[in-house]
């Protein structure tokens, strides 16, 4: 019974259990404990805890193995580490899995030097045990400690590099990340998502040894590698790549995998092809709230509201919406200026679903508002949050400024934005067309030597481009790659082309 409770999530039925069972003096045993235990460490009742250990310690299991581990976890999850301590010392016996499990109470609570110490008492440490410590070291951002530790193991095992490459990973050091990958005595396809999620930002790089994991590697991917794949395409518009991906995906089991499924949906709507993206969420048959959420928001990025809307009508009858639905819904809203149905979907959040609206929903509703070209209900919308105004709420009062022209406004408004995200050029650019549209000049003229200054510093505009299964990547002014004539003659005589006013067809 208690390990039915227990497993069902049940754990005030298994605290219940236990004091019925203590009332009618049945002795528990070590079998007993754990179930009860994990039960206290979810519900949030301090005492619960304390008595159970009280119960333990009259039965003689206080000190067993494999109650006092339960106990020392128990302790740790609350943050009583002193607790936790107590039980430990009390021991007469510890193993290595208990001297583990003590170190990962403290590191827990970031006392790194009480780990370290207890880490160096015990001379027999199993793997895991070193590992633990290496993994704390990198998750509280000690690289150098963690190396040292890593190089003195004795026994280094696949789980011990990758957690040494995930820390360089995370820490955004891709070189070391890539050195280090290059010396493993073997890799396995962690090892691998460890180095293409550690690219990041260099998503063409991501391709690259996606590439090459598939050429040279006998490692096959799995659902995270091609879902983190599929993410960098949506990024860079390589469609050719997602949809290979797509292709592999097919062929290759993953056919019906929700992760897979969804990055699918992601990266159709992001590379602009949403009748693709349709088809993977009309085809995936277990869809869970990402899966509708992705699809929603893709709708309402393509200006299909309505359609949005109506997927939502379909979602609700098998689940339950959350915060990120309703950023998706009241985004379709704005784009369709549906300002009723935008205002009965906000309403909706807490009457019907229970979901506190976040600074998130107020900005689109600021910005549905605006759209419409209600200023004044959206001023009340900003006076009547419960939270500080960010700069997304008042960049969408500025956006909604420039439809009703609304100078003093729009000025109060950029006044905050100075202050919030004073480099963003992007206001400077709306508030400047205010002023162009008002027909004052000398404003605008302002504004435009302000941005001049603004941009001058900053890395040129780039665009990127995908050809033959290669991307490449072009900025303002380019001329690095290696055809750059031929593209500069191309692009001359496209330019030539859009002058032309007659109906003479041209062979470019």
């Amino acid at each position: 019974m208690f390990k039915g409770y227990t497993e069902a999530g049940l754990h005030k039925q298994t605290l219940l259990l236990f004091s019925q069972m203590t009332r009618r003096d049945v002795r528990p045993n070590l079998f007993t404990f754990p179930f009860v235990i994990i039960s206290c460490m979810v519900i949030p009742a301090p005492r619960s805890g304390a008595v159970v250990h009280c119960f333990a310690g009259k039965t003689g299991l206080g000190s067993n193995v494999f109650v006092g581990n339960s106990l020392i976890n128990m302790y740790a999850s609350k943050g009583d580490v002193g607790s936790a301590y107590k039980v430990f010392e009390d021991m007469p016996a510890k193993n290595v899995v208990i001297w583990t499990t003590i170190v990962r109470a403290y590191v827990s609570v970031g006392n790194m030097g009480m780990a370290r110490y207890l880490f160096d008492q015990l001379e027999e440490r199993d793997v895991i045990l070193w590992d633990t410590m290496v993994s704390a070291y990198i998750q509280h951002g000690d690289m150098g400690a963690a190396q040292d530790l890593f190089a003195k193991m004795p026994v280094r095992d696949i789980r011990a590099w990758n957690t040494i490459l995930l820390g360089y990973a995370n820490s955004h050091n891709i070189a070391a990340c890539k050195e280090f990958f290059d010396r493993m005595p073997e890799r396995n396809v962690f090892s691998w998502n460890g180095l293409i999620g550690g690219y990041n930002d260099q998503l063409s790089d991501v391709l690259s040894v996606f590439r090459r994991m598939l050429i040279s590697s006998d490692v096959k991917p799995n659902d995270a590698t091609l879902v983190t794949v599929l993410s960098s395409c949506s990024k860079l518009g390589a469609l050719n790549w997602g949809r290979w991906v797509h292709l592999y995906a097919e062929n290759n089991g993953f056919k019906g995998n929700n992760y897979v499924g969804n990055g699918l949906i992601d990266m159709y709507t992001k590379c602009g092809c949403i009748q693709s993206a349709i088809d993977v969420f009309d085809a995936m048959q277990n869809r869970d709230i990402i899966t509708w959420n992705t699809m929603i928001n893709g709708l309402a990025m393509h200006g299909m509201g309505l359609a949005a809307l109506e997927l939502f009508d379909q979602m609700v009858e098998v689940e339950k919406p959350d915060g990120i639905t309703f950023v998706g819904l009241l985004n379709a809203c704005a784009h369709m200026g549906l300002v009723e149905r935008g205002l009965a979907c906000f309403r909706s959040m807490k009457q019907c679903y229970f979901i506190l609206p976040c600074i998130e929903h107020y900005g689109c509703m600021v910005d549905l508002l605006g759209r419409a070209g209600l200023l004044d209900e959206a001023i009340s919308f900003v006076k009547v949050m419960p939270m500080e105004p960010d700069d997304v709420i008042w960049s969408a009062l500025l956006g909604g400024c420039r439809v009703q022209h609304h100078i003093c406004l729009a000025e109060a408004a950029m006044a905050r934005l100075v202050r919030l995200v004073p480099e963003d050029a992007a206001n400077y650019v709306v508030l400047s067309n205010i002023y162009g549209d008002a027909g004052r000049w000398e404003d605008f003229a302002m504004l435009q030597k302000v941005l001049r200054r603004m941009n001058s510093g900053k890395s040129p505009g780039c665009s990127l481009i995908e050809v033959n299964m290669e991307v490449t990547e072009f900025c303002s002014s380019d001329a690095r790659h290696g055809r750059v004539k031929e593209i500069y003659e191309i692009l001359e005589s496209l330019t030539n082309l859009t002058k032309c006013t007659d109906d003479t067809e041209f062979d470019v």
